[in-house]
């Protein structure tokens, strides 16, 4: 038999899910957090001449009807409708950057006051090496200096070895090691590219002025009994090293010291991103998306109009489009574009804004037990309970409740704090994972420190209150608190 090679043409069928320029739109809307719209909405100010601040009663009822044809069907069953053969949800729903994050540095240059309200960012790579710019060193050891920023963890240890670093270099162990206290000394934050927690700790001491030398001695020499909360083994060592007044009260009065001490390099500078270094210049406040009052003894969620900009279509130029008989052809394409891609952000805006609003009466529905007693008292609810009542996508859920956030009369929460597994009681009755959180902090706050409860204790006290909790699963809600195990808590004294 002959095998040949050669091209042919094979006809198939398949679904492939497309969306307009229009969903698309939608969708980046709905998932904007109120600072990132309220930027994104800037830039379109700028950009859109059919775009103007503030409200036009008389386009109420054309934004309405926008409304009904966005707003008809949910999102994810919208997209199954809208095709374009040339767009593919592929190249959209690439969520590895919040979809904000390109847009915002395509401001005009000049335009500093705007640009300046923003939240300013730039990479912590960036950050230290603007600093060794400014040290005067001899191109070799600096050299070293780069490799040893490039080399940094995400908490700003050391990744590699020194030897390795003094191998790629063609340097001296030693010398590599100088180079290295060099950039622990000279670079802020104190202590960047230290190799763990335990040299970290050291040049944090060596740094400050007033210094406990028992504190140091400990993080020196005893740093692995520390973490085990050995504090009597540690005075008796200490005491035979010829520290002879150290009791376990001294040991005990030099720890808090290392509650002073930052855990890591990046602590307080960065924020982890996909692995990129961002050092964030200032944090951006948290704007609430709908608000939660209690009238004549019922709870009403309301939307906060503050958190989204209001948004018109200019008149002028709407005027001039109608009847604009002397106009062009490419004149009224142009003007067209613009109005409709302005008609469509109003309308999406309404529609998130609506969408927020809904979500957020329906999870308050099931969660009002917490509004009157607090997080104890959180149901266990999933995204999928709060689409079914909806009639939406669970998607659609998420990007509603992901970034957005209420006030409530207990405090500032974001959405998604109000889901939450269920874990099994003995009357049949679910409870809220996150209420089980709660209530094992609370029983670690209330405990004794001489006798710690353990995690299987806890998962004892959790039974004997009906509520079936795991020993591991008890250690993992504690580990997410941050609470030490039973014994580091421990004192002995």
């Amino acid at each position: 038999m002959r095998v040949g090679f050669g091209l042919q043409q094979v006809q198939s069928l398949k679904q492939t899910l497309v969306m307009t320029p229009k969903l698309q739109q939608a969708i980046k809307v709905m998932q904007m957090t109120s600072l990132d719209l309220q930027q994104h909405v800037d830039i379109e100010l700028q950009e859109n001449i059919f775009l103007e601040e503030g409200q036009d009663l008389e386009l109420e009822d054309e934004i309405a009807t926008e409304l009904k044809e966005l707003g008809s069907d949910d999102l994810e069953t919208k997209a199954a409708e809208e095709t374009e053969p040339e767009i593919r949800v592929e190249d959209f729903l690439d969520d590895s950057l919040p979809p904000f994050r390109a847009e915002v540095y395509e401001i005009e240059e000049g335009d500093e006051d705007r640009r300046s309200e923003n939240a300013q960012e730039t990479t912590f790579l960036d950050y230290l090496s603007d600093q060794l710019a400014l040290l005067r060193l001899p191109d070799r050891d600096r050299d070293i200096c780069e490799r040893i920023l490039g080399s940094l963890d995400a908490e700003g240890f050391l990744a590699v070895t020194v030897e390795e670093l003094a191998q790629e270099t063609a340097r001296d162990v030693d010398e590599v090691e100088e180079i290295l206290r060099y950039v622990h000394t000279h670079l802020d934050p104190v202590g960047i590219g230290c190799r763990n927690r335990q040299e970290y700790f050291l040049v944090q001491m060596a740094a400050q002025d007033d210094g406990d030398p028992v504190a140091h001695e400990i993080a020196r020499n005893h740093y692995d009994d520390l973490l085990r909360n050995r504090i009597p083994q540690i005075a008796k060592a200490l005491r035979d090293r010829g520290m002879r007044n150290v009791t376990a009260e001294r040991v005990e009065e030099a720890k808090q010291w290392f509650a002073n001490l930052q855990l890591s390099p990046a602590q307080g500078f960065l924020e982890g991103f996909h692995g990129v270094f961002r050092y964030k210049t200032h944090a951006q406040p948290v704007i609430p998306d709908v608000v939660v009052v209690k009238e004549q003894d019922e709870y009403v969620v309301k939307a906060v109009d503050e958190s989204v900009p209001s948004l018109h279509l200019n008149r002028r130029y709407l005027d001039l489009l109608r009847n604009g008989s002397t106009l062009g052809a490419d004149e009224k394409k142009w003007l067209e574009d613009y109005r409709q891609r302005a008609r469509e952000l109003i309308s999406s805006i309404h529609e998130r804004g609506r969408t927020i609003e809904n979500v957020a009466r329906e999870i308050f529905t099931v969660q009002q037990d917490f509004l009157e007693h607090g997080v104890k008292h959180l149901k266990p609810l999933v995204l999928r309970d709060i689409a079914e009542r909806l009639g939406k996508h669970e998607s659609t859920i998420s990007r509603a409740t992901n970034g957005k956030y209420v006030q409530t009369p207990r405090g500032i929460f974001e959405l998604k704090y109000f889901f939450s597994s269920a874990l099994e009681s003995s009357t049949g009755v679910s409870a809220s994972s996150t209420s089980v959180r709660a209530i094992i902090g609370d029983m670690i706050e209330g405990e004794d420190p001489a006798r710690p409860l353990s995690d299987q204790k806890l998962s004892d006290m959790l039974s004997d209150g009906q509520l079936k909790v795991a020993r591991r699963t008890v250690a993992k809600y504690r580990e997410e608190l941050g609470i030490p195990s039973s014994s580091q808590r421990k004192k002995r004294w």
